[in-house]
């Protein structure tokens, strides 16, 4: 009998170390923690002499990171941090006030509270990539305009804790949206005093991202800048229901139930508009397009984008007749660039624009020549 529970106990200890090794060896290791909200390491695809050295520490991350009850056991500490402590041991999420979460990575806190700052260098290559731009659109008679998308942690600052508390009021969002109104001759869509407003609930609670019902007052902004009509929110009808809670719970490994969420539904837009959606899945993430029989503006549209452009998709596509939407990383630059639109949009959001920005107009520079 104590042989038998010998042996039992050693293949516990062995079979899941075994089994995940056996998985990793053949590719079917899973690649992502819904828990962590982050990409898994893989096993080392090979040894050589060169990564010798490493490749002990590369195999124990692997195991780290595919063990058996992961998941389940960081959203269990997690748990007991939140309710024993009303803490989360993650630093890239703030928990604020009557249930708001917050982001602080990306810069997030820190610009915030108005730290930090971006060189005149790095102010002039933007504006200089903006106006290239946008004469080799205008060349063509495309019109170009840039949105740019606040954070939510200032809209909502009066759930955010008293630790976080403010430095300069002027952050460096608020700094680059003047240089380019300055230095630029294009539209810049920056809707953050639009917020201001409380009536309706803009962002999410428990998510980064703007709701439906922000998504339609900064589609309207676009639209403001493009020239087109303007409705006024309190002319559509807003209601609110329940949903899932959103990315900063599944980041923090938050209990979910301790959390609620809505959303914002938004109806009676131009109801007249019979729009058509099309998809291209041979890209990743992938892209959108948009047809509106009776649009109210016949222009055709192309929106180079990120997450946030997903809630002003609806606006945008009732009012103008066509819309296409690429993302930013889905290679799909050469396609994008057969187009012949009449308005090029690029939407970024406060978060990425250190990491991207001056990137993506390069990018966007080349893409129309």
């Amino acid at each position: 009998m104590k042989k038998l529970m010998a042996i039992l106990f050693v293949l516990f200890l062995a079979v899941p170390g075994l089994w995940i090794t056996v998985e990793g060896l053949t590719g079917n290791a899973e690649t992502f923690s819904d828990a962590e909200q982050r990409m898994l390491t893989g096993f080392p695809t090979e040894v050589t002499w060169d990564n010798l050295d490493s490749f002990a520490d590369q195999v124990e991350d692997y195991i780290n990171d595919h063990a058996p009850y992961r998941d389940e056991l960081v959203a269990f500490n997690a748990g007991l941090d939140y309710h024993l402590f009303h803490s989360t041991d993650t630093p890239s999420v703030i928990l604020g006030e009557n249930g708001w979460l917050f982001y602080a990575g990306q810069n997030s806190a820190e610009d915030f509270r108005g730290l930090g700052g971006r060189t005149e260098e790095w102010h002039q290559e933007a504006a200089y990539l903006v106006n290239t731009i946008d004469a080799g659109l205008e060349a063509q008679g495309i019109e170009f305009v840039i949105v740019l998308a606040p954070n939510k942690e200032r809209i909502y600052r009066e759930y955010m804790p008293d630790y976080m508390n403010i430095v300069n009021e002027k952050n460096r969002l608020d700094i680059l949206a003047d240089y380019l109104r300055e230095s630029t001759n294009v539209p810049i869509v920056y809707p953050k005093e639009c917020f201001e407003d409380k009536t309706y609930q803009w962002y999410y609670k428990t998510d980064t991202h703007w709701n439906n019902a922000g998504g339609f007052l900064a589609g309207q902004e676009l639209i403001k800048a493009l020239g087109g009509t303007v409705t006024d929110i309190s002319e559509v009808e807003v209601t609110y229901t329940p949903r899932g809670t959103g990315d900063l719970v599944r980041m923090a490994h938050l209990p979910s139930e301790d959390f609620d969420e809505t959303e914002a539904l938004v109806n009676g837009y131009l109801p007249e508009t019979q729009l058509t959606m099309t998809e291209d899945t041979s890209y990743y993430p992938t892209l959108k397009f948009y047809t509106s029989k009776n649009a109210p503006d016949p222009r055709h549209v192309v929106i180079y984008r990120d997450s946030f452009t997903d809630a002003i998709n609806a606006t945008m596509a009732r009012y103008f007749a066509r819309v296409d939407t690429y993302w930013w990383d889905s290679g799909a630059e050469a396609k994008m660039g057969e187009e012949k639109p009449d308005i090029v949009v690029y939407e970024i959001l406060e978060r990425y624009i250190d990491e991207r920005m001056l990137n993506d107009l390069q990018t966007l520079s080349q893409v129309w020549q």
